[in-house]
């Protein structure tokens, strides 16, 4: 990778940060399930920002999404909203 190609995906990242909080707690909008949004990284197949959140719950299993599906929304009983919805900057 080049140095050019490394400052891209920097910025990419730097873009992500705008829309998400790292170590922001959110809910999801459909199970209802916590997480904790815990990193972002790279694609690199698709070259595009991925989302890592790791559920508060059970086997605190860790999950990845593209960042526009993270950000998107859903239609729930006839009513648009969020997928993941921020409840809490800086969980633990």
């Amino acid at each position: 990778m080049s140095y050019k190609e490394q400052t891209y995906f920097t910025k990419m990242l730097e873009n992500a940060r705008k829309k998400v909080v790292v170590g922001g707690r959110y809910i999801h909008s459909k199970s209802g399930g916590e997480y904790i949004l815990t990193d972002l990284v790279i694609i690199e197949d698709v070259e595009a920002v991925g989302v890592v959140y790791q559920a508060v719950y059970g086997e605190r299993l860790k999950w990845l999404r593209p960042i526009d599906n993270f950000t998107g929304m859903v239609e729930i009983d006839g009513v648009r909203r969020a997928r993941f919805e921020l409840v809490e900057k800086g969980a633990k």
